[in-house]
């Protein structure tokens, strides 16, 4: 890698050294020198704190859900002795009483009245 330029890569193919432009040189070589010097620590400098604060992150989010997960197993079961009652069965009907997809099909063909504009 370049060390002014991180989307410039010299690479060694048979017996001869290339240079390969990433996507992002173009517009990395348009920017002022200030811009270019800031994106040059950014992307070569910054990887390994940006991979250290991925990784805490994912910790902390795994911790996160399995903390969750132990609190709501715990409800669960909190609520299971507390009730042997059974859990209602609800259906939600439309206006004309019937369940499920054709509530859906119901509401498709519906009508609706044109859209108003406001006038300025």
């Amino acid at each position: 890698m370049d060390p002014e330029d991180p989307y410039r890569i010299y690479c060694h193919v048979d017996d001869e050294w290339i240079t390969a432009l990433n996507s992002n040189h173009q517009a990395f070589i348009t920017r002022n020198r200030y811009a270019r010097w800031a994106e040059t620590i950014r992307v070569s400098d910054g990887r390994v704190v940006r991979d250290e604060a991925k990784q805490d992150g994912r910790e902390r989010k795994a911790l996160q859900v399995k903390e969750f997960d132990s609190s709501y197993a715990d409800e669960s079961n909190a609520t299971e002795t507390k009730s042997s009652a059974p859990t209602p069965n609800m259906h939600i009907e439309s206006e004309s009483g019937k369940r499920g997809a054709v509530a859906f099909e119901e509401l498709r063909e519906k009508k609706l009245p044109p859209l108003k504009t406001l006038e300025r």
